[in-house]
């Protein structure tokens, strides 16, 4: 596991020295970018008496995004080099109600219920089950009672994910996999990676909030149907329309980026 970790360290730390827009956001155009903070920023609902985490920040885009609207802005990430592009981010932008620490997120160095919002955005992907298990259930421990975690996730059932799966060597591998599962009377495997990048079916993070006891998912909606390294007018005004449907909840299962949000619910704790 700890190989896996320092594997993904160093490929962070690389994507770090790139342009921080890039490094973070896949090179993603810059109207899906706009867009996607929009949906976290509605998402989170946060405000000035608000404490928030952003649990593996990378750059801080999100982090810098939502700081004026929030009391304090904690963002955190095991990648030294992305921590360090997160503070020149913010001090250029003059907030001073950010903190970005090097830490990893299954293991939150923070106390119980300390936060009212905690973000989790594009982190799962490079993550198996048991760490993503990990995360969550971190992820729980320091929301407070009634507060929101907001996920973005990679959604295998969008048209990004499925060519993905579906490329031929990939796939021989995942059958494979999975024979050899069978053979030796294990369950089938609930996701689909390939050199530690996962995309997962939806119901397998309902499923898993349910297990962990996480509270209920109030929003759930889909984005990324034409994003990429697709640019020019045509691709803005679609991601536009996607924009519409997300802020009227018209659900869609195939764009590539998912976003829940949930509830926390602690038995025994109020607010």
């Amino acid at each position: 596991m700890w190989e896996i970790k320092r594997n993904t360290i160093r490929q962070f730390d690389g994507l770090a020295n790139e342009d921080p827009v890039c490094a973070a956001h896949g090179r993603c155009i810059s109207s899906a970018l706009t867009h996607t903070l929009r949906r976290l920023r509605v998402l989170l609902n946060s405000s000035e008496s608000l404490i928030v985490l952003d649990a593996g920040c990378g750059t801080g885009e999100v982090s810098n995004a939502i700081a004026n609207e929030s009391r304090i802005v904690v963002g955190v990430d095991f990648s030294q080099r992305m921590i360090e592009h997160s503070r020149m981010f913010s001090c250029k932008s003059n907030f001073s109600n950010t903190e970005f620490l090097i830490c990893d997120i299954e293991n939150l160095p923070f106390r119980e219920n300390c936060f009212d919002r905690v973000m989790c955005s594009s982190v799962f992907q490079y993550m198996n089950l048991p760490g993503m298990t990990a995360s969550l259930r971190e992820c729980k421990r320091v929301t407070k009672n009634q507060g929101f975690i907001v996920f973005r996730v990679k959604n295998s059932m969008s048209l990004q994910g499925c060519p993905y799966i579906l490329q031929p060597g990939i796939l021989i591998r995942i059958v494979i996999r999975e024979i050899l599962r069978a053979a030796r009377g294990l369950k089938t495997s609930s996701e689909t990676s390939e050199k530690g990048f996962h995309y997962r079916h939806l119901a397998t993070y309902r499923a898993m909030i349910k297990k962990l006891g996480m509270g209920s998912v109030d929003h759930e909606s889909t984005f990324g149907l034409w994003t990429g390294r697709a640019t020019g007018r045509l691709i803005d005004k679609l991601t536009r329309v996607e924009s519409f449907l997300f802020e009227r909840r018209v659900k869609y299962p195939f764009g590539a980026d998912c976003f829940l949000r949930v509830k926390v619910a602690k038995e025994g704790l109020r607010r």
